[in-house]
């Protein structure tokens, strides 16, 4: 028997509603009232108080975890989201990595956390460290780039370069004619 008198445990002040269902898990009995409104049985506890704690850490997928800790600048909402090799490398310097700087994996590897194999960077020179490795395995030069439209890799002298974009002049042209083709085709059909 509920001893709410319809009223909310967390303190809220809200009534609560009649129970449609029986299930023993959650502590409902069939038209009785329940304890909590949806939501509101852990409202206001959090970190250890919280009813499912498990040590503040939870492991997600591609070597992601959740951390619990509310003074990380790096957590909105007191759950930080981040790699297992920010906290080593956190560790290691003994503060806080500032916004901006990404961690690179030497070996390419996001679960060996070793700090032997992290480097600290900026995002740019991150994407250029990751850009030249593919770089080097696909054509042997790691300077060279890959047309964005054939796929096919070349020396920078014979692409055409727009930001992180290259291209070929040839395929350039071959895509703007089929670009143009097929806006003359749909005005055809108008």
């Amino acid at each position: 028997m509920n001893t709410t008198n319809g009223y909310c445990e967390c303190g809220c002040g809200n009534t609560t509603k009649m129970s449609k269902i029986n299930d023993p898990k959650r502590g409902y009995v069939r038209g009785e009232l329940v304890r909590f409104i949806r939501g509101h049985h852990s409202k206001g506890r959090k970190g250890e108080m919280c009813n499912g704690w498990k040590g503040g850490v939870t492991n997600t997928s591609g070597g992601r975890i959740k951390v619990y800790n509310p003074n990380h600048p790096r957590a909105p909402g007191d759950i930080v989201h981040i790699h297992r090799s920010l906290l080593v490398i956190e560790k290691a310097i003994g503060h806080y990595l500032p916004r901006g700087l990404d961690i690179h994996h030497n070996d390419e590897d996001v679960t060996n956390d070793n700090i032997q194999n992290l480097f600290i960077c900026n995002r740019k020179f991150h994407m250029v460290i990751h850009r030249m490795k593919k770089a080097y395995k696909a054509c042997g030069d790691a300077n060279w780039r890959k047309c964005w439209i054939c796929k096919e890799y070349d020396a920078p002298e014979n692409l055409y370069i727009r930001g992180k974009n290259s291209i070929h002049r040839s395929c350039e042209r071959e895509y703007s004619r089929k670009l143009y083709m097929k806006g003359k085709i749909n005005e055809g059909k108008k």
